[in-house]
């Protein structure tokens, strides 16, 4: 049961080991509610899926943002 708990969702230090972010910052992240989280006793647990959307929509608004742009 452990196993496939872990198979859908991701510590605060797994997403932010992925991420190549501090562990603090995921967790201003779940605060100000740009990433979705809950709380498993003292553990913040984050759905894979939550965690892939929040990769999508930030990656999205990143190339948003540098449309047209050049960078030489």
């Amino acid at each position: 049961m452990l196993k496939n708990l872990s198979e859908h969702y991701l510590t605060t230090d797994d997403a932010a080991k992925r991420l190549g972010v501090s562990e603090r910052t995921v967790m201003r992240w779940v605060r100000v509610g740009l990433l979705r989280a809950f709380r498993l006793g003292s553990v913040t647990r984050i759905a894979t899926d939550d965690f892939e959307k929040f990769i999508f929509q930030n990656t999205r608004q990143q190339e948003n943002e540098t449309d047209g742009q050049s960078f030489n």
